[in-house]
């Protein structure tokens, strides 16, 4: 799978990433766009200012639905 992290400089890095085993109550989403707000903009710009949750506002689709993930919430 791919992943994309702020690198700064306002440059971000795109890698491919072994994909993750999920945990009970996790299933697997291809996120179809990604937003950042306005206090994760200093990672994207300023080099290893890197911190705290990025990338955190997305939408996408399940692509598996599992047994273990429970009612939708």
């Amino acid at each position: 799978m791919k992943t994309v992290t702020f690198a700064g400089d306002s440059r971000v890095d795109v890698k491919d990433v072994p994909t993750p085993d999920l945990r009970p109550g996790e299933v697997p989403v291809k996120v179809g766009a990604s937003a950042i707000c306005g206090s994760e903009m200093k990672c994207y710009r300023v080099p290893d200012s890197l911190s705290g949750n990025r990338g955190h506002k997305m939408v996408g689709e399940v692509v598996e639905r599992r047994s273990d993930t429970g009612p939708a919430r």
